[in-house]
């Protein structure tokens, strides 16, 4: 079920692993968004899915288009709730104005009314339609709250923007108790891991001198 409107959208995803990729490209095709494997540097995409900074495309899309915005899939999945939440807050508001009913229960298609132990249930309004499982896309998609892409528009990306240190296992060596302290909340923050082992996991290794214990 698509609850998302994107036509004219390039996203490259990249770095997001098999199974994940499958469901944000499944419902960016639905939002009629073209989903980008590659990219050319004169027509670069217009947002970057990722969970690691690791990515080569990402990397070599930073280069020649560091303004690009790049989200976690969270993104995605936030904006699939908005609408969501927009539509049913649509539906209420038209129901209430098109049948006022008391102590009614929205079920299966129905509005179902009652007291006590006894219920009728009659159809939703024409004006009001319930969408059900297999609902149009139209039906989850209050127009002109994410418009096609334009110069200055910008998207509510901020609580979803892959942080500096997305996707890496950072491991610290030959710092006193607080330097490493410090420097720990600095990756989590910029979204990495901070790894007190250096093991096969690690991505980075960060020492004050090449005569740390962990660096030889």
């Amino acid at each position: 079920m698509a609850a998302l409107q994107l036509p004219g959208w390039r996203v490259l995803v990249t770095a997001v692993h098999p199974r994940e990729r499958e469901d944000v490209s499944e419902r960016l095709v639905a939002a009629g968004v073209e989903v980008l494997s590659a990219f050319s540097n004169r027509d670069p995409p217009h947002l970057v899915i990722t969970r690691s900074v690791r990515s080569p495309k990402y990397r070599a899309l930073m280069r020649v288009h560091p303004h690009t915005p790049v989200v976690t899939p969270d993104w995605l999945a936030a904006s699939v709730q908005v609408r969501i939440a927009s539509w049913a807050s649509r539906f209420v508001q038209c129901l209430a104005a098109e049948r006022p009913v008391p102590h009614s229960v929205v079920k299966h298609g129905t509005q179902v009314e009652g007291r006590g132990t006894s219920y009728s249930k009659r159809p939703f309004p024409a004006a009001c339609p319930w969408p059900g499982p297999h609902a149009p896309a139209s039906m989850f998609n209050p127009p002109g709250l994410f418009p096609a892409p334009q110069a200055g528009t910008q998207q509510p990306y901020d609580n979803f923007r892959a942080g500096p240190f997305m996707g890496l296992a950072v491991c610290l060596s030959g710092f006193n108790a607080a330097q490493k302290a410090a420097l720990a909340t600095t990756v989590t923050r910029g979204g990495g891991v901070h790894s007190p082992a250096l093991d096969r996991r690690c991505t980075h290794l960060v020492t004050s001198s090449t005569e740390s214990e962990k660096y030889r």
